[in-house]
């Protein structure tokens, strides 16, 4: 799914989602995040030309994350033997900022999805979320 795509699905329809980051692509971003961590989307701004700025909050899943928290950071002597946490990557306010262009994928999938969103997405409609719940609830008055 693209960010355009989960911009429309997700946030433009209210939604604060849970996700968990599952590709290893996060690595390419100067970010605490790593692969398996979660963080929920609190707030995405548009930030120019197709780029945006996410907000992710991370705090209630700090036990979870620090599972997944390897050392890939660089100590003093080059070695990659620090986590996340210990180089100082951590948001001090636990919230996460990412910017990705709207365009290329997410490097995430969402957790707290329902069966019917999920089924919206499989399908890729050329209709909103809202218009394709619309569509099915007149499909059922028939």
């Amino acid at each position: 799914m693209t960010l355009n795509e989960f911009i429309e699905n997700y946030i433009n329809n209210g939604l604060k989602p849970v996700v968990v980051f599952d590709t290893n692509d996060i690595n390419d971003f100067i970010s605490y995040i790593q692969k398996n961590m979660m963080g929920r989307i609190v707030d995405i701004i548009h930030d120019g030309d197709d780029v945006y700025k996410l907000f992710i909050d991370l705090k209630e899943f700090e036990e979870n994350n620090k599972l997944f928290d390897s050392p890939v950071w660089y100590d003093r002597n080059g070695e990659p033997s620090l986590t996340g946490i210990e180089a100082g990557m951590y948001p001090k306010d636990g919230i996460e900022t990412l910017y990705l262009d709207g365009g290329f994928d997410v490097p995430f999938r969402v957790k707290d999805q329902n069966p019917l969103l999920d089924e919206y997405n499989d399908e890729k409609p050329d209709v909103t979320y809202i218009e394709w719940l619309e569509n099915k609830v007149m499909e059922l008055q028939k």
